[in-house]
């Protein structure tokens, strides 16, 4: 069997509509693509293969991604999370008002999988039928 072509495997991951990473047992990026540089507006001199998890977690860090605090406490608060190789989801409101889920998997042989998802829209929708639903809710027991 020949060798798959990176770049063919580039194009695809670049047509997944959510952003992907792949880092190495060492926190190292070896695969991520176009969606997950564009989400996070991340320069490309951050993302390379080989590009160390800790220093894209800090640039975001000073950009308010993760809120306020000591950016160095936090980047190795981050680190030490990332290194336990767990199952993890979370939800996060961006600066920008975007609001991103996190969904990360392990690997075998170390390191892990993560899908960032632009949800947005759906949380957007949830507040309003929520609100829709106070509101009806309110007037049903105005009327009993």
């Amino acid at each position: 069997m020949e060798p798959v072509d990176p770049a063919l495997i580039q194009a695809g991951f670049n047509l997944i509509q959510q952003g992907l990473t792949i880092f190495d047992a060492d926190l190292r990026l070896v695969g991520w693509n176009a969606r997950f540089t564009e989400m996070f507006e991340l320069p490309d001199t951050l993302v390379f293969r080989g590009a160390d998890f800790a220093d894209i977690i800090r640039y975001l860090l000073e950009r308010g991604e993760y809120g306020p605090g000591p950016v160095e406490a936090r980047v190795i608060e981050r680190v030490e999370l990332a290194r336990a190789f767990e199952d993890h989801y979370f939800e996060r409101d961006r600066p920008n008002g975007m609001t991103v889920s996190i969904e990360g998997h392990p690997l075998a042989r170390g390191g892990w999988v993560a899908v960032y998802t632009d949800i947005t829209a759906y949380r957007r929708q949830e507040r309003l039928l929520r609100a829709r639903s106070a509101d009806l809710s309110e007037q049903l027991l105005q009327h009993s």
